[in-house]
């Protein structure tokens, strides 16, 4: 295996599309696995997804001292992805179950 340059960054390259290809197929399931597991509740779906945001608020989640692989002076900005991420997330499936309400 050649150690250009060119070589790593090609490398480096498809290892952030796969991750961003991995990262996205699993939101696809999680997201879906969410719906199926909503609308099978005994619960109305906005019940059940304000349960949802409210458990996983940032304020409720237990700061994390480390994430593995992360380098310790990059934690808070990970953090901060981290937070804006699963707040995405969630938004996304509040409008997925109120836009099947409608």
């Amino acid at each position: 295996m050649s150690n250009s340059v060119e070589d790593r960054l090609l490398r480096l390259e498809e290892s952030r599309y796969r991750t961003a290809g991995e990262v996205n197929a699993m939101r696809t399931l999680l997201l879906s696995a969410w719906m199926t597991l909503i609308q099978r509740s005994s619960l109305p779906a906005k019940d059940v997804v304000a349960q949802l945001k409210e458990a996983f608020h940032p304020s409720r989640l237990v700061p994390r001292k480390a994430f593995p692989g992360i380098d310790p002076s990059e934690l808070e900005a990970f953090s901060q992805e981290y937070e804006r991420s699963l707040a995405a997330l969630l938004s996304e499936l509040e409008h997925a179950v109120l836009g099947q309400m409608n």
